[in-house]
């Protein structure tokens, strides 16, 4: 089964202000329970790569944006 237009914006907007390395693994759990593995190297992955990295940086920093 795939992803409504809609399933995905919501999906990348949670993944865009999660705040914690805890909350992207959970949505990371939540699509593979719904959809199956993500598809290494896959937009999903790289999505959730860069915003982990993000947080690392913020919080190196002082601060999440």
């Amino acid at each position: 089964m795939s992803l409504t237009p809609e399933q995905c914006r919501a999906l990348v907007d949670a993944i865009t202000v999660a705040g914690s390395a805890d909350a992207l693994e959970e949505l990371r759990r939540m699509f593979e329970r719904e959809q199956g593995p993500a598809v290494p190297g896959g937009f999903l992955e790289l999505l959730i790569d860069v915003r982990h990295s993000k947080l690392g940086q913020s919080r190196d920093r002082g601060r999440v944006s």
